[in-house]
């Protein structure tokens, strides 16, 4: 929490039958670059691989070079543009994707899941 009581860095996601759906993430500035979005979405990966998830989904904002490189991190990939997706600058939304696991029958460790990212 920050000094207004406020939280310093959330992750908004949902796991809908085999997929995680990441709706936000998000951190105050000064915890920029410290790697808690790192922990954040890795928690919720492992989370959601935990409840059966396959396969993670998210939009991002075509601008927003930083949470790419994040994702991409983590081996999203971008399938699609959703052109002028926001209404409040017209910028575009790329669609990412991300395997979790190659089916439901053959689970990952979760040391296997972020082995890449190193």
């Amino acid at each position: 929490m920050d000094a207004a009581g406020g939280p310093r860095a959330f992750i908004i996601g949902m796991v809908i039958l085999d997929e995680l759906h990441v709706h936000n993430l998000g951190t105050m500035a000064l915890l920029r670059r410290k790697g808690v979005a790192t922990r954040l979405l890795e928690a919720s990966i492992t989370q959601a691989f935990s409840e059966g998830a396959v396969r993670a989904f998210l939009e991002v904002r075509s601008k927003n070079l930083a949470a790419i490189r994040l994702y991409e991190k983590f081996g999203f990939v971008s399938q699609l543009v959703r052109k002028k997706y926001y209404a409040d600058d017209g910028d575009d939304a790329l669609v990412m994707t991300k395997a979790i696991a190659p089916d439901v029958r053959e689970r990952w460790s979760t040391e296997a899941l972020f082995s890449k990212r190193k």
